[in-house]
């Protein structure tokens, strides 16, 4: 059993390999040229492929062929045209090149099958999986993705920290050419755990680039040329500046490293415009004018910072230090703004290039390939007699050179023998008589993780299996507790009291992976054997609080009427299943426990799945929340925001048409594009602080209901002194759930005050009497059978005069239960059919 012991660090502008043998780690250079980091850069000269510094050099001479960045779109339908091929590249085929090309730098010329790679931390589940694809394309068997402030982290305590107290709680700042990751972690017994973190996708380096070019550069260039339109068409695609602009994203990277250790640099180039000679162009910028141009962009990522310590109650002086990780924090600006803002010394002794590849390797030290060849070694091990059971108990980490170990034998067999052995071959404690309890000190190998495994044999000497898996112990280094989700993990429900759907969070962010859950919900409807009616489950990634139209679907099963064997009846339970393993991969597995069918998916990014009727159902549901915003903003006199949303209603209606032409048997992409311009225009709407979410009306409910009952205790004398008391502590116990965004809490929180209302009209003389006399007063509009009712009023004020509170209440619940329900003109949506 081996080890993957390779780590990658696949990087916006910059990619390295490292490998993990022996407790240390090598960073491999490039044969040619003798460079740890490999330029995330790719060229297409004719049909040679260039990729690295090669494809850098290459941008001046034919940018169009050149391609950067591309990292950031990893995950999207992003396709790149490759004009000298008249072809297009996916972010992950290009990706799959540059992992391919790290394969040179390893000396020996191994080839290895399995590779740790590691992602931004706020890289959704499609971005993971996007990831996990161009490593396969890469020709690597198996895939395992670590989040990159965890890598650097690794990095850090298992090289820096020898000699320093390393224990509490630390933040790692990690800006790189593309990302910005910021984690919480804390260190306890040499184990390394991840609190918080946050992130943006789209915050590094080559936005600063891209800054420089826009305010710094053009503004000159257009000042030396004459030329007034650069700014305006300089990033058009196949506009006439297209050529120049990839040549000032180079220069604006090179004179931004400059500028970290001068005061000033020359940028120069040659500029030609249509119908104008070629001019050598060339003038100074200041460090002092960079820095003001990024401090936006600082301060920015220090927010996110705040952001942590409020949601976890951090203080600066619970945190050590700020490891800087990233090639970006080696601007000095970055450094100084950041210390001077949180009032945290920050630590940047690692190595900021290369510690994410360093920490992959360490990581990868320490995880067994699972390969599908290798999968009879792999560590869960089938026990052929299902009453034996072993349970074991040690220390995962230790500084010491031996750990000792116990193990408890449940039904064990008379005349059994064990047996303990290093998977390397380091260490075999011989044959010895097995007892119910069993102890051992274990030989460590220094640096490293060990894997032990224990065999049991029986009188005959022959193995039996037994259901425990490899016992790892790391020695002299600092081990992983886990990693963390990035964002909640929820299903989509119906509420049908809102005619909407809601987000039902199954995993919150920051639960340790790998994570399982089986969760059990009723039909909310009857889907008819044979009808074009469904049952969708949605998985959905981002805020539990949003509504479902606002977060990524990452996988959907649809079971509709033609695939059930009969018919499934409201209220049915639907038993759910989730699992998300350590890099992401989503396995759903839903069993129909009415018809005893199971439906099963392991979704992936190449299986992008959008409903139709459902895309449909959603974009109603989206047009009535926002006509319903546009009254109330309205009846605010609040114009401005009237007149966003009705542009916004616009757009959704023009969406609305263009899904209304789609067909089931259409095989283009239109369906994905379509469902990607409805999640844009749900989180605007969702984003734009109007009062009118689900969450919203929630809170309002409570408050209203919470207002009558406080009303209604004061006012009434007759009150029983219990239902007091009760009501004031279930203000106090509840004092939380009205802060919650979460609607599940609120909607419980509702239930309960109602329900509570209607006892105290049971046992409140006084309010049953205002009951039947305010419902008394309405008229027939309000009644399915009045005549019924009117009967129902008569015997009403004959037990009031008798003051028989009892018989009054049986009839007002005769009363009550004619009431109509109010309709509404809103249309009804079909909904995924599982209540909430």
């Amino acid at each position: 059993m081996k080890t993957i012991d390779y780590g990658i660090d696949l990087g916006t502008t910059n990619s390295l390999i490292a490998k993990f043998d022996k407790g240390k780690v090598e960073v491999y250079k490039n044969p040619i040229g003798f460079k740890e980091t490999l330029p995330s850069c790719v060229g297409f000269r004719g049909e040679r492929i260039l990729i690295g510094d090669k494809a850098r050099e290459y941008i001046v001479k034919d940018p169009l062929n050149v391609f950067s960045s591309f990292k950031r779109k990893m995950g999207t339908s992003e396709k790149y045209l490759i004009p000298s091929l008249m072809s297009y590249y996916s972010p992950a085929n290009l990706s799959a090149l540059v992992l391919k090309e790290l394969k040179n730098f390893i000396p020996s010329g191994e080839k290895p099958r399995s590779i740790v790679v590691t992602i931004p931390a706020s890289f959704d589940t499609v971005q993971c999986n996007a990831t996990k694809e161009a490593g396969l394309e890469a020709g690597f068997e198996e895939v395992v993705l670590l989040q990159e402030p965890i890598a650097a982290s690794l990095a850090f305590f298992n090289e820096k920290m020898n000699d320093l107290e390393s224990f509490g709680k630390w933040l790692v700042y990690d800006l790189g050419g593309g990302t910005f990751d910021v984690a919480l972690i804390t260190i306890d017994e040499d184990e390394m755990r991840v609190i918080d973190h946050e992130g943006d996708n789209f915050l590094g380096g080559v936005d600063f680039d891209q800054l420089m070019v826009r305010h710094l550069i053009l503004p000159r260039l257009e000042q030396i040329t004459g030329k007034t339109d650069l700014v305006r068409l300089i990033n058009q695609r196949n506009g006439p500046y297209e050529k120049l602009y990839y040549v000032l994203l180079l220069k604006a990277e090179e004179a931004k490293k400059e500028l970290s250790f001068k005061d000033n640099v020359e940028v120069e180039f040659t500029f030609e415009a249509e119908g104008s000679e070629t001019k050598e162009i060339y003038f100074e910028i200041s460090r002092t004018d960079f820095e003001a141009l990024i401090e936006d962009k600082i301060q920015y990522t220090i927010a996110f910072i705040q952001k942590i310590f409020e949601r976890n109650s951090i203080q600066q002086e619970d945190i050590k230090n700020i490891i800087l990780i990233g090639g970006s924090t080696l601007i000095p600006y970055v450094r100084k703004r950041v210390e001077e803002s949180t009032g945290i010394p920050v630590n940047y002794s690692a190595d900021p290039t290369t510690a994410v590849a360093v920490g992959a390797a360490y990581y990868a030290g320490s995880k067994l390939r699972l390969l599908q060849s290798e999968q009879e070694n792999r560590p869960f091990l089938e026990n052929n007699a299902e009453s034996l059971t072993i349970k074991t108990a040690y220390n995962k980490t230790t500084k010491d050179m031996e750990e000792y170990i116990t193990a408890v034998f449940e039904n064990l067999p008379d005349n059994c023998r064990y047996r303990i052995v290093r998977h390397d071959g380091g260490y075999d404690s011989g044959l010895k008589n097995a007892t119910v309890k069993i102890g051992e000190f274990l030989m460590l190998k220094p640096n490293t993780v060990n894997f032990f495994s224990i065999k049991l044999l029986d009188a005959t000497g022959n193995e039996i299996s037994l259901n425990t898996q490899v016992i790892e112990i790391t020695q002299g280094l600092f081990s992983l507790y886990g990693q963390t989700l990035p964002e909640d993990i929820c299903i989509e429900v119906d509420d049908t009291n809102n005619n909407t759907t809601l987000s039902e969070v199954i995993f919150s962010r920051n639960s340790l992976l790998p994570l399982k859950k089986t969760i059990f919900k009723e039909l909310s409807r009857t889907i008819k054997k044979g009808s074009d009616d469904s049952v969708i489950i949605n998985i959905l990634e981002g805020n539990q609080a949003v509504h479902p139209s606002a977060n990524k679907v990452i996988g959907v099963i649809e079971v509709n009427g033609n695939m059930i064997s009969s018919d499934l009846v409201y209220g049915s339970d639907v038993e759910i299943t989730l699992e998300i393993s350590e890099s992401r991969e989503i396995k759903v597995n839903a069993i129909l426990n009415f018809t005893n069918q199971t439906f099963q998916q392991v979704f992936n990014p190449k299986v992008k799945y959008v409903s139709l009727s459902k895309l449909r159902d959603e974009l109603k549901t989206l047009q009535n929340e926002i006509n319903a915003s546009i009254t109330k903003t309205l009846d605010t006199d609040d114009y401005e925001k009237a007149a966003f949303l009705n542009d916004l209603l616009e757009s959704v209606q023009t969406l609305i048409k263009e899904v209304g032409k789609l067909k089931e048997t259409d095989m283009d992409e239109s369906r994905y594009q379509l469902d990607e311009k409805k999640r844009r225009l749900a989180t605007q709407y969702y984003n734009i602080g109007l009062n009118n979410s689900p969450v919203f009306e929630k809170k309002e409910k409570i408050q209203n209901i919470k207002n009558v009952l406080d009303f209604v205790i004061e006012m009434h004398n007759d009150v029983p002194g219990n239902l007091k008391e009760e009501y004031i502590a279930m203000k106090l116990s509840n004092s939380d759930v009205v802060k919650s965004t979460n609607h599940f809490q609120l909607n419980a929180y509702y239930l309960k005050l109602d329900k509570f209302y209607g006892k105290l009209v049971y046992a409140t003389p006084s309010l049953l009497i205002s009951n039947f006399l305010h419902h008394r007063d309405l008229d027939a509009s309000h009644y399915n059978n009045f005549n019924k009712v009117k009967k129902l009023f008569d015997k009403g004020d004959k037990a009031m005069e008798k003051g028989n509170h009892n018989e009054l209440l049986s009839i007002c619940k005769e009363m009550w239960a004619e009431l109509k329900e109010e309709r509404s003109e809103i249309e009804k949506i079909k909904g995924t059919g599982l209540g909430s």
